[in-house]
């Protein structure tokens, strides 16, 4: 049973709203402007109100598989599947050839289910951090997964949660490695 679950998670992935919604409302998707199919293009390119439906439904389709996986009582390497499932389908959904988003909505979406006060305490610093501090937009993540899952262990959330978890940040990791090396080396020459 879990595999429907998983294939069902990596579908449900693989619906990038930053493109349909973009399309729909603009006339014009983020990938024809060049930039990834996720929410913060989405936002930066067509405004407030087309980058908040994205980002709720790009939460919404990580929380969707974690909460029926808890539901059915989903446990082990299955549960562990089932999370990561819409984050690779977001990320390399297989009938784009051009990729996806970068999954950090959707990583997000499943962390708050799996552990909603140390990932909204998490994203505040990061915000504060990242908009504030920094004013640099990717500081926010940048600072909130770790903090996130460091703030998990603190509030001693089930082992089960915490290896979920692990595995949805370095998914995102993965898919935003060679972004997050250019943006720092970019960031770092400024500053010198």
């Amino acid at each position: 049973m879990p595999l429907w679950l998983v294939g069902g998670g990596y579908v449900l992935g693989s619906i990038l709203p930053a493109e349909w919604i973009a399309k729909k409302h603009m006339g014009l998707t983020p990938q024809q402007s060049g930039m990834n199919p996720g929410t913060v293009s989405a936002w930066k390119l067509f405004g407030f109100r087309v980058g908040l439906m994205v980002l709720l439904i790009d939460l919404v389709k990580g929380v969707i598989p974690v909460a029926l996986a808890g539901r059915m009582e989903i446990q082990g390497i299955w549960y562990a599947l089932v999370a990561a499932s819409p984050v690779i389908g977001h990320n390399w959904p297989l009938w784009r050839r051009r990729g996806g988003g970068q999954g950090v909505a959707t990583v997000t979406g499943a962390l708050l289910w799996l552990g909603w006060w140390p990932m909204l305490l998490a994203y505040l610093v990061g915000a504060f951090i990242g908009f504030i501090f920094l004013r640099w937009l990717p500081a926010v993540v940048l600072v909130a997964l770790p903090l996130g899952y460091l703030l998990m262990h603190v509030y001693h959330l089930p082992q089960e949660s915490l290896q979920v978890a692990s595995i949805l940040i370095v998914l995102v990791g993965v898919r935003r490695l060679p972004w997050i090396w250019g943006a720092l080396r970019r960031k770092m020459s400024k500053a010198s």
